[in-house]
């Protein structure tokens, strides 16, 4: 087998059919189209990282840290346990109407007894 000899700059001849001024703009060219598209690739991962970093920055302005959810969970729980105990109260309590109407049965009872006992002693 034949050794190829590796096509290098110093190794061009005319006789190649490639001058080294064409060889040396190809490769130009090619290292243009490759920084090209290193820099479409490096930008769009530039512009997916900071919708990432926008996002984590719109997170944070909307989550609430466990040490001020805390403080207002805590008093939450106070304003229920109150609102409970009001409750327990409040139902413990007669309300007026009841104590009102109780009072009225009691009355008309109290009066009915005396008309009753009167007309015990009319009637010996």
């Amino acid at each position: 087998m034949a050794k190829t000899s590796q096509r290098t700059p110093e190794n061009f001849t005319a006789a190649d059919g490639v001058t080294l001024r064409d060889y040396i703009e190809v490769q130009f060219a090619a290292m243009e189209k490759a920084n090209d598209l290193a820099r479409e690739v490096n930008t769009a991962q530039h512009e997916s990282l900071n919708n990432f970093r926008q996002a984590m920055l719109d997170q944070a302005k909307n989550l609430l840290p466990r040490s001020e959810y805390e403080i207002y969970h805590h008093k939450v729980e106070e304003d229920i346990k109150a609102l409970q105990k009001y409750q327990s109260t409040m139902e413990g309590k007669a309300s007026q109407s009841s104590v009102n109407i109780t009072l009225l049965i009691s009355i008309v009872s109290l009066i009915l007894a005396f008309v009753g006992i009167i007309e015990k002693i009319m009637v010996k």
